[in-house]
């Protein structure tokens, strides 16, 4: 299939962003496992998921707030406690920024094929075959 180059658009631009900004905030797992168990288990203080990640309170603090400066999770005060929790809209815009560039994909193509034929190739150069 040719590559063919397009123009980019306000809402490509905008998409561009808000996936580059929302995945980098997804690119460590601590963050991953914080946003699972937000999901999981609904509103949470600080302290709980130090306990439910499994992590120093300064690792998950560090990390809850690059996951509310992306957006993708807010707090309310609750006297001195935060409750924080999974912000929706920011997980639908990036489905949906996602969706945008996997529509973009065409028919799919079969993937154990490609893995299968990956692997004998890795084996043949190993001399297992």
């Amino acid at each position: 299939m040719p590559i063919v180059w397009t123009p980019k658009s306000e809402p490509t631009q905008w998409n561009e962003k808000v996936l580059a900004g929302l995945s980098k905030a997804l690119g460590h797992p601590t963050r991953v496992r914080l946003l699972r168990i937000l999901l999981a288990e609904g509103p949470a203080s600080a302290g709980s998921l130090v306990t439910a990640a499994e992590s120093a309170q300064s690792t998950v603090s560090q990390h809850l707030g690059i996951l509310r400066h992306a957006g993708l999770v807010r707090y309310e005060s609750r006297g001195q406690m935060r409750l924080y929790r999974v912000n929706p809209a920011a997980l639908r815009r990036l489905k949906n920024a996602v969706d945008a560039m996997v529509e973009r994909l065409g028919p799919a193509e079969p993937v154990d094929g490609a893995i299968t034929g990956k692997q004998e190739q890795v084996e043949q150069v190993a001399g297992r075959t």
